[in-house]
């Protein structure tokens, strides 16, 4: 057994000297075909309710899942604007080997994401909150979707009990 003692990493500036496959030079075929792909906030306190919500639309098995702190803010703001291009790259490699038609957009309320970027006053009310919400929806459909018409988009807003409202179809 090696011992974790006598690991050495590689020099600083070899670490990234490998570079990643290309996605547009990889096999073509898909490895297997889901029917979503959902898009989620990191927030620990969620998990097992986006796990329950996709079970009780029978997708448990059929979807992909890239998850961001904020989930539809995570994809565009003004303060992280480089975790754009990573989702994106994400969002072509899935669609490339997985070939899913629909893209969910999971967003929750009380979101530490939104409140960092947006500030408290997003809160002010329920209404207020989902406003944001789906102002953001609208903004990353719109911008998806300009090259990739083919794609149907849902976004919805979970509260914290786990309770799903429909922002966008």
């Amino acid at each position: 057994m090696t011992s974790l003692m006598n690991h050495q990493d590689p020099p600083h500036d070899q670490i990234f000297e490998t570079p990643f496959e290309d996605p547009s030079e990889m096999q073509s075929e898909p490895l297997r075909r889901v029917q979503v792909l959902l898009i989620t906030c990191v927030d620990f306190r969620l998990r097992s309710e986006v796990s329950a919500y996709m079970e009780s639309r029978g997708l448990i098995g059929h979807y992909d899942e890239i998850t961001l702190p904020g989930a539809s803010l995570g994809v565009m703001n003004e303060v992280y604007p480089h975790w754009q291009k990573a989702f994106l790259e994400q969002f072509r490699l899935l669609k490339k080997i997985h070939h899913f038609d629909h893209v969910l957009f999971m967003d929750h309320r009380d979101c530490g994401m939104y409140k960092l970027v947006l500030g408290e006053d997003h809160l002010i009310s329920r209404e207020v909150e989902y406003s944001c919400h789906l102002s953001q929806m609208i903004a990353i459909k719109e911008h998806l979707f300009q090259h990739m018409p083919d794609l149907t988009f849902e976004g919805v807003i979970m509260e914290l009990d786990g309770t799903v409202t429909s922002l966008l179809l």
